[in-house]
């Protein structure tokens, strides 16, 4: 766990200097499928590595798309 082990306020590893240059292949992530599963979201969460608002954007993408297929608007 990033925040843990190192002392800093910024939020998530890859918004230090440290994680900057890690970014470009964590933009590759499906985070999609990653946060479909409960473990591996609170794991993701509690690490720190990805910065919230990548997190919140993929949350609100799938909490809407659970939505469409649960109320029956799902276009595909």
């Amino acid at each position: 766990m990033f925040l843990q082990t190192e002392s800093c306020s910024c939020g998530s590893f890859l918004d230090t200097d440290q994680g900057e240059r890690f970014v470009s292949v964590f933009t590759h992530i499906r985070l999609q499928y990653v946060i479909n599963d409960l473990v591996s979201a609170k794991i993701i969460e509690q690490d720190t590595v990805i910065p919230s608002g990548w997190l919140a954007a993929v949350y609100k993408q799938q909490w809407f798309s659970m939505l469409r297929t649960e109320q029956d608007n799902d276009l595909g």
